[in-house]
């Protein structure tokens, strides 16, 4: 992750950060179901450090451009910024888990 950080910078800027962010979001979300069809150790390892460096690259670019917006408004708007992702991801675990429980009870019947 801490590579793809790295990268990210240099992406940011010589794409443009909303470029990253957006084709890391996509990117990490196709890779989210990965994990659990892996058939190996193996697998499962670079399947993670895949979708870890996803995430690396998602978190920087958001970062970049939550202080781009910060200086365009002259305004302190990264403590909002964060806040609203990590309520947005509180407020998404419920229904997922909801999800899950009524599949692994179809399966079950």
């Amino acid at each position: 992750m801490i590579a793809a950080s790295l990268l990210a910078c240099r992406l940011c800027a010589a794409l443009g950060a909303r470029i990253v962010m957006t084709v890391s979001a996509i990117a990490g979300s196709a890779m989210l179901p990965a994990p659990g069809v892996a058939r190996s150790p193996t697998t499962l390892g670079l399947l993670l450090i895949v979708l870890g460096a996803m995430v690396g690259v998602m978190d920087v670019a958001m970062n970049v451009v939550g202080v781009t917006a910060t200086r365009r408004t002259g305004r302190a708007i990264m403590p909002l910024l964060h806040a609203a992702f990590s309520l947005g991801t509180l407020g998404l675990v419920r229904p997922i888990m909801l999800l899950v429980r009524v599949r692994a009870c179809r399966r079950r019947a």
